[in-house]
């Protein structure tokens, strides 16, 4: 939604001018609650501000006009104070503007996957599993020489005769999360996870939660985040840490 149509339907929100059915979903929208605390927050300081800000003006333009001779005070004064008041709240309210869009430009900046993901490290090699033609070899030297498209190529093809190979199929699924086959990898994290029973089920639990956050599917990652830290995981501390960020 566009920022300037955000800030005006808060405004409306919080005026009561929004239709009945409006104020309720404005109400009970999560999404929206930070904004609208922001807006309030902001909008609560600065009236504070506007009303100290006047009385120092008042007190001041009082104390001249009582030093001045009868007879001189005239409209122009009154005039020129409504000016200088006037030039205030209009910088009051474009301060509160600038802070709210601000606040917006944020969040929507907000990446959790980015700030949360870290490079498992390699723990495959040659004798993890049977490979008469080398593709696994190749898979892992094309891993580690960060050349994801040609390490998943390999994988997959390595898993068409070793499909238990469950190292292999998480680090297909890392391979693909980097190269952007996101539902793939939620599919071959899911295998290594569910099967119950291998080396790499913690690490693909914490790497399935991230690669929902990747593909805006926030309710599947926050329940596999909370069964990490049910679990009492080697993730556990990383799980809170992505879960209060989601908050």
């Amino acid at each position: 939604m566009d920022k300037e149509i955000i800030f005006e339907k808060i405004e409306a929100y919080l005026e009561g001018h929004l239709s009945a059915t409006d104020q309720e979903i404005m109400a009970t929208d999560p999404s929206m609650q930070s904004e609208i605390k922001l807006h309030r927050d902001l909008a609560s300081a600065l009236a504070e501000t506007d009303v100290i800000q006047l009385e120092n003006l008042l007190t001041a333009e009082g104390k001249k006009h009582r030093s001045m001779p009868e007879g001189t005070h005239n409209k122009n004064k009154i005039i020129h104070f409504i000016s200088k008041y006037r030039s205030l709240a209009a910088g009051l309210v474009l301060l509160l503007t600038a802070a709210f869009v601000l606040q917006i430009w944020t969040n929507a900046n907000n990446d959790p996957f980015a700030d949360h993901f870290e490079d498992y490290p390699m723990y495959l090699n040659t004798r993890s599993g049977a490979s008469a033609n080398g593709l696994l070899a190749e898979a892992i030297q094309c891993y580690g020489n960060s050349q994801f498209e040609c390490a998943f190529s390999s994988f997959s093809d390595h898993l068409k005769s070793q499909p238990q190979d469950f190292g292999a199929i998480f680090y297909t699924a890392m391979a693909a999360l980097k190269v952007g086959k996101t539902e793939i990898a939620i599919e071959n994290f899911l295998t290594v996870v569910e099967d119950g029973d291998n080396f790499y089920r913690s690490p693909a639990e914490w790497y399935l939660a991230l690669a929902y956050l990747k593909n805006e599917e926030n309710a599947p990652a926050e329940k596999v985040l909370n069964e990490i830290i049910a679990k009492n995981s080697e993730f556990k501390e990383k799980a809170i840490a992505l879960l209060a960020d989601l908050k």
